[in-house]
């Protein structure tokens, strides 16, 4: 995880004891940097810098890269109020009120997290992107020294949604944090000493070890992180997951040529074509015998030829893609094509002439995963297994030797039909003659 601009400054409690007792300072050097949500000042003590993550996957732990998702996220910040407001409390019972901000005190520099679909390395499957947000707090509109509370918001730009990107977002996801903006008097007026992000779990309010957590502070976070939790509890069941997730899936093609005159040599050429919603243009690997053929785009098909026991292997595709498959007979004989997933058991095998083709395309495209249905947690993969080609050509009956022997088999007909004839009329004759 980055977090080069996230270290802490001091405790929320050191900050609140500071904000009470006269004579105290802060001193970055003892800072105590392992404090989650306690945030450092970055180039000025008004400048704010968090983050945005997004978890990416893939569906094969040994696969080591895919690309990221195309998508834009928003944010604003107001100031916080009514119930949003509460009591700061350290350690020794000492109080500070969370006031809020004042009107157009805060300001963003930088209020995207944009990310643009490029490789991402995996580790066992899984890796973490993240654009950084920056905010600028204007000194000049606070009446005096204080902790003020803003909510900061995110969204996405109006026309978008996640699911037009293929992202996955429980619904524990909160889509709000809060800041707090510590100010005190210093020589030469006020300064900015802390901020503190936080956010309130699921909802309003976080479970801790099976129980709703009261307290106003329920989780500190440095930022839209992807190690955010909305409970602190110590059962993993209790802290549930809230990050934005980008699932991605492989899908193969294989081909099997079977018969005694088939000709398992033979590349039959394959045209495969993907779709995927609003991810048109996106790139994925693919591995296949022909090596000028590495990668492809969602959206443009692309042909490669499969002789026997050969596959084609897409890897990276988003989880709301679908497939579609052609093969074409580019030899002279009839082949028997049979299809198994995407395919109904028992459907007979299809004859498949010369220059014709056999596959699934247009309505028939497969969905890859249950992502139209599913959009809040990993979707299930519509077929684990590859999907096969089955191309048969079986020996035939020699019938160039009865075509030879035809001739001769009518003249022995011919023949035995006469001696027939011929017994007959003299067994007749034998009859009438004797008295």
């Amino acid at each position: 995880m980055k977090k080069t601009t996230l270290f802490s400054t001091f405790s929320a409690i050191a900050v609140s004891a500071m904000m009470l007792t006269a004579g105290i300072s802060a001193n970055a050097a003892n800072m105590n940097q392992a404090t989650n949500g306690v945030l450092s000042l970055t180039s000025s003590d008004t400048s704010l810098t968090f983050s945005k993550d997004i978890v990416i996957h893939n569906d094969d732990a040994s696969v080591t890269s895919v690309y990221g998702p195309t998508f834009t996220y928003n944010y604003t910040a107001a100031p916080a109020e009514g119930t949003e407001l509460a009591n700061i409390t350290d350690s020794e019972g000492k109080t500070v009120m969370a006031k809020a901000g004042p009107a157009n005190s805060i300001s963003f520099t930088d209020g995207t997290a944009a990310f643009t679909s490029s490789s991402v390395t995996l580790t066992n499957g899984e890796a973490v992107i993240s654009d950084t947000v920056t905010l600028n707090v204007d000194l000049t509109k606070f009446p005096g020294a204080g902790v003020y509370r803003y909510k900061i918001t995110e969204s996405v730009p109006e026309g978008t949604t996640l699911t037009s990107a293929s992202i996955t977002r429980g619904d524990n996801y909160s889509s709000e944090r809060f800041l707090d903006v510590y100010v005190k008097n210093g020589d030469e007026g006020l300064e900015v000493t802390a901020y503190v992000m936080f956010h309130l779990g699921n909802g309003e309010k976080a479970l801790i070890d099976g129980k709703e957590d009261t307290s106003t502070i329920l989780k500190k976070t440095d930022g839209f992180d992807s190690e955010d939790k909305a409970g602190e509890g110590s059962s993993s069941s209790v802290a549930q997951d809230m990050a934005d997730h980008y699932y991605t899936y492989n899908y193969t093609v294989k081909k099997n040529i079977v018969g005694d005159l088939a000709d398992k040599n033979n590349k039959f050429p394959f045209t495969v074509n993907t779709s995927s919603g609003a991810n048109t243009g996106k790139t994925f690997s693919i591995k296949c015998p022909d090596s000028a053929v590495t990668s492809g785009t969602v959206g443009t098909s692309f042909t490669t030829g499969l002789a026997n026991g050969e596959t084609i292997t897409i890897y990276g595709l988003p989880a709301d893609a679908k497939v579609s498959v052609t093969e074409q007979n580019n030899t002279s004989d009839k082949y028997k094509v049979s299809l198994l997933n995407p395919g109904t058991t028992g459907d007979e095998p299809q004859t498949l002439a010369a220059g014709a083709s056999t596959g699934f395309t247009g309505d028939d495209a497969i969905d890859l995963t249950e992502y139209s249905t599913n959009t809040k947690t990993k979707p299930d993969k519509t077929y684990d297994a590859a999907t096969e080609f089955t191309n048969t050509l079986e020996s035939i009956s020699p019938t160039g030797v009865i075509l030879t022997a035809a001739p001769y088999a009518i003249m022995l007909g011919i023949a035995v039909f006469f001696i027939a004839m011929f017994l007959r009329n003299k067994k007749k004759d034998e009859s009438e003659n004797t008295i």
